[in-house]
């Protein structure tokens, strides 16, 4: 087409690689996402949750500088029913220049032994895809698919 959109959106990753989910209790895994991209507003537009079969509960929180936060996602996590929560309707769902976004997976290991982050269904994932314009601003700029597995690439994954 002739006429090019003024934006791109992105799947943009978010999380942390690295965490034990202890025996026989609950887990917060929290990680907090400071965009490298300080120039302009990012739009997020709707967010995944994604985590394994002892997922209990995800939230995703807006820092703004003033020191408000604004809880954008609160909901019960069911690793059978994933779903995603549009936010494009929530004009609250912009990131500006100097704020964060915090992500909080919350697990419930019922078992007698320690579960470890890892990509099989057995282990434990605390993910948030994030849709958000414009593409890879909340990332190094890698769409989703690009190279996942590589932490440096992915800016908002912490290890």
């Amino acid at each position: 087409t002739s006429h090019k959109r003024p934006q791109d959106a992105a799947l943009h990753v978010l999380g942390k690689l690295s965490f034990q989910v202890v025996a026989h209790q609950k887990t917060h895994i929290t990680s907090t996402c400071r965009p490298a991209r300080r120039t302009g507003e990012i739009h997020i537009t709707a967010v995944t949750p994604h985590m394994h079969r002892t997922g209990a509960h995800s939230k995703f929180v807006l820092n703004r500088t003033s020191g408000e936060t604004i809880t954008l996602l609160d909901q019960t996590y069911d690793y059978q029913e994933q779903r995603t929560y549009p936010l494009w309707q929530t004009s609250e769902a912009v990131l500006n220049p100097g704020e964060s976004v915090t992500s909080t997976c919350t697990f419930d290991n019922g078992t007698d032994a320690a579960i470890f982050s890892g990509d099989l269904e057995e282990d434990e994932m605390c993910r948030m895809f994030v849709l958000a314009w414009p593409a890879g601003s909340l990332s190094s700029g890698l769409p989703f698919g690009a190279l996942i597995n590589q932490p440096d690439d992915l800016t908002c994954v912490e290890l």
